[in-house]
């Protein structure tokens, strides 16, 4: 019993201290593996080009939409990941 208790210690150790080393590496070099929380992580430089496609004003790639909306236009909102985009 006391091995048991031993080793689930030892196991618990190792995977808070690999937490906090992989914490302090993204902290001082971001990647892909660890994105930042920020809204602004998946949008780029308005008007930059993506490709071959040319980003709008809030640095997404889509065409520019207008505030106001016109009477008699519906707008929907899809809410998913890049095979909703599709």
């Amino acid at each position: 019993m006391a091995n048991i208790l031993v080793i689930l210690s030892a196991v618990v150790i190792a995977v808070l201290i690999g937490e906090i080393a992989c914490r302090a590496y993204a902290k001082f070099k971001p990647s892909f593996i660890f994105p930042s929380s920020s809204y602004n992580n998946f949008r780029r430089r308005p008007f930059s080009k993506n490709y071959q496609i040319r980003l709008n004003s809030k640095g997404f790639n889509d065409i520019e939409h207008a505030v106001d909306k016109k009477e008699h236009i519906f707008r929907i909102i899809g809410i998913g990941d890049s095979f909703t985009f599709g």
